[in-house]
């Protein structure tokens, strides 16, 4: 573009310098340049202004085809006034274009990897619970776990409608087999266990808390909760309780300590005096449960 200097001094403008056209679009120099001042002559028919000028290179302010802009459109300069400096465009510009394309933005790479991770943890957690069946599980480093050598099929910046990612997770877990672990926390808890009292049947519950890595190997802090039943002698209540009366072994139970309620059911049902329990202790079952 050419640039017109309309004072009475040299101008310089440095690279940088915007320059505004039609709709407001802006242009910036390309270049440093410098402008001589305008000169007067004076002649018989009065004072003739030659304003100083040059030309210099300029490029879009952004990119778009609105940018193609005509040759001699006249352009003003962003911090001056029109009466001190002006421009004009001399050679067209031309080539202006836009599209939107997709690219692979860095946020993408995470959001891969996230996915990765989460889709590799789901199925090393199947593969070994199928390896191990009941086993319990001390450890999980799916809580640290992380993906490694991950590589992509595209890099950030670069044009593509869809990112791949391959990587690799190590999944490490320690288990120990679970009646093993179980007579571990009975044994533990033994201690703590009234003499006339035992843990339920399903009423133990266990979860690992912490560990920590030793010079032996890891040691690991459990949380455990037992429910406990009254430790009952059942050979001695089904020799006291054949060929009673239902009502009678009501009463029986009653005694015994920690009693909530019973439930007496004889087959077949029989009427009157005949309406007993069984007179033999091995036709009858007692079983024992935790009151709701």
């Amino acid at each position: 573009m050419t640039i017109y200097n309309k004072t009475s001094k040299p101008k310089t403008f440095s690279t940088g310098t915007i320059l505004v056209g039609p709709e407001n679009l802006r242009f910036v120099l390309a270049d440093e340049v410098t402008v001589a001042s305008s000169s007067a002559q004076t002649t018989s028919e009065g004072q003739n202004i030659t304003f100083g000028k040059e030309t210099v290179k300029a490029v879009a302010g952004d990119i778009g085809a609105e940018y193609n802009t005509k040759t001699d459109t006249e352009l003003s300069f962003k911090d001056y006034d029109k009466d001190q400096f002006s421009a004009k465009v001399s050679e067209a510009f031309t080539g202006g274009t836009s599209s939107e394309k997709r690219a692979v933005a860095k946020e993408d790479q995470k959001e891969a990897i996230a996915v990765l991770t989460t889709k590799l943890e789901t199925q090393a957690k199947a593969q070994i619970q199928q390896e191990i069946g009941d086993a319990f599980i001390l450890f999980d480093s799916t809580k640290i776990a992380e993906i490694s050598d991950e590589e992509f099929d595209s890099k950030v910046g670069e044009e593509a409608d869809n990112l791949t990612i391959t990587g690799t997770l190590t999944y490490t877990v320690i288990v120990a087999p679970k009646n093993d672990f179980e007579l571990i926390v009975r044994k533990a808890l033994a201690a703590l266990i009234p003499t006339d009292f035992v843990i339920s049947e399903q009423g133990l519950s266990y979860e690992v808390v912490e560990n920590q890595e030793v010079d032996e190997g890891t040691t690991f802090t459990v949380k455990t909760k037992a429910k406990l039943m009254p430790k009952l002698n059942f050979a001695e209540i089904k020799s006291n309780i054949v060929g009673k009366y239902p009502l009678v072994v009501e009463e029986y139970f009653k005694s015994l300590p920690n009693f909530a309620r019973t439930r007496i059911s004889v087959t077949p049902a029989l009427p009157g005096k005949l309406g007993t329990l069984p007179r033999k202790p091995e036709n009858i079952a007692v079983s024992v449960e935790e009151a709701q």
